[in-house]
This record gives structure tokens, C-alpha cells and sequence, in this order.
């Protein structure tokens, strides 16, 4: 086979590649457990932080995309679109980060749906003082190239997903 006639061979691959890549663009839902506790109407603080028990080379992603501000943003701006955000609420929004992954940019570029999904799951808790007020998780996954190929523009629609599912359960 010729250079040029393997070339024009592999562009089916290569389009068939991208157009599975995009196809799973979807969100998963993730296993979420039902909030405990009466509904909030407002907290005066947001702290975002990293189970201690997620693996090391997720909280060095975590510190490579900037996440912990990123999601603490995402909430705030989410909680204030709602009228939720109070400065002068003793209330304060604990959200762990319990599990996390963010494929690289090769590996999406070159397997799209086949690299599995990013995920972004974590536990919350709602507290005033040292009583926890309400309790619950929620999570995201997306697979595909939703978002981009860099992790830093994955990252932030998983955020933004997260934040707006942990105000609606409040």
C-alpha cells in the first residue's frame, strides 16, 4: 500500500474516532443520598476541601486546575442566583470533595468514550455551630469531550453541574 492510499485509509478512522468522542458528551447521574435534615434558606460561608482518603494524584489534579476555588465559586455564585448566600448567616456550607477523576487531554483526544468519564462527587454538609442542619451527596460524570481537551476546561462545567446540584437540595 502506497503512503498516500494509507493516508485516505485512516481518515474513516479518524472521523469515526472524533464523532464517538463527541457522542458521549452526556452526564451521568451519580449515586446521590437523599438530604437528612430541615432545608436551609441561607449560609453566611462556603469551605470546600478533599477527603483525606482520595488518592494523592487526584488532589494533585485537584491543585492543577485551581478546583477548590473553583467549586467554592461555582457554589457561591450558584447560592446567590437563588438568594441563598447571607454574609450574616452563622450557617456554614461544608462541601468534601470524595471522589475525583480528570482524564488527560491525550487520553480524551485519543479515546474519547472509550477513556471512561471525569467524575466529580461530594458530601455535604450543612451546619450552624456544631449542629449538622442537613446532610446529603451529589455528583456528576461526563464522558466524551464535553467541555474541551484541556482538564482545566473539563473541569469547570462538572463544577457548575455540582454547584447547582448541591443548592437545589438545600
Amino acid at each position: 500500500m502506497t503512503k498516500s492510499v494509507a493516508k485516505v485509509a485512516l481518515v474513516p478512522v479518524l472521523i469515526f474516532s472524533a464523532l464517538a468522542s463527541m457522542a458521549g458528551c452526556s452526564a451521568r447521574e451519580s449515586e446521590h443520598v437523599a438530604p437528612t435534615g430541615q432545608p436551609v434558606a441561607s449560609v453566611g460561608k462556603v469551605v470546600v476541601t478533599v477527603a483525606p482518603s482520595l488518592a494523592a494524584d487526584n488532589k494533585t489534579i485537584i491543585d492543577e486546575v485551581n478546583g477548590l476555588p473553583r467549586l467554592r465559586a461555582a457554589i457561591e455564585g450558584e447560592l446567590s442566583k437563588k438568594g441563598k448566600l447571607d454574609e450574616n448567616s452563622p450557617r456554614v456550607l461544608n462541601v468534601e470533595i470524595t471522589d475525583f477523576r480528570l482524564r488527560s487531554g491525550a487520553l480524551v483526544f485519543w479515546l474519547g468514550i472509550m477513556a471512561g468519564v471525569d467524575t466529580l462527587d461530594v458530601g455535604v454538609q450543612v451546619r450552624d455551630g456544631e449542629q449538622v442542619v442537613r446532610s446529603y451527596t451529589t455528583g456528576v460524570g461526563s464522558s466524551g469531550i464535553a467541555g474541551g481537551l484541556t482538564s482545566s476546561s473539563r473541569f469547570q462545567p462538572m463544577a457548575d453541574v455540582v454547584a447547582e446540584r448541591v443548592v437545589e437540595q438545600l
